[in-house]
């Protein structure tokens, strides 16, 4: 799953939003500016500004997608992107059958 933390007025954030929509990548939102837990987790990552863009998996630790937030998503492409993700999503998977 792909989460997008972002926060209030935040047109960085509105631009890499964007982006995930209009290339078909499903996420979740986690705004900063509502979500002290959140927060914190920026904070104890060292993130300093937003948008911040991971992998989440209820099994695996978050991962840190995008260096850079919106411009760098932007600047890396669709199918770098698709990538990555395809890649996690398989390692999920296999993490997930060990465990069976």
């Amino acid at each position: 799953m792909i989460t997008v933390y972002t926060q209030d007025n935040c047109s960085y954030c509105d631009m890499a939003k964007q982006w995930l929509n209009n290339h078909d990548f499903k996420f979740e939102t986690i705004n900063l500016s509502h979500d002290n837990l959140a927060k914190d987790f920026m904070k104890n990552q060292a993130h300093t500004t937003v948008p911040q863009i991971y992998w989440t998996d209820s099994i695996l630790p978050p991962a840190l997608l995008v260096e850079g937030g919106a411009q760098s998503l932007i600047s890396m492409g669709k199918d770098k992107f698709q990538e990555i993700t395809d890649k996690l999503t398989q390692q999920n998977l296999a993490f997930q059958e060990l465990q069976l």
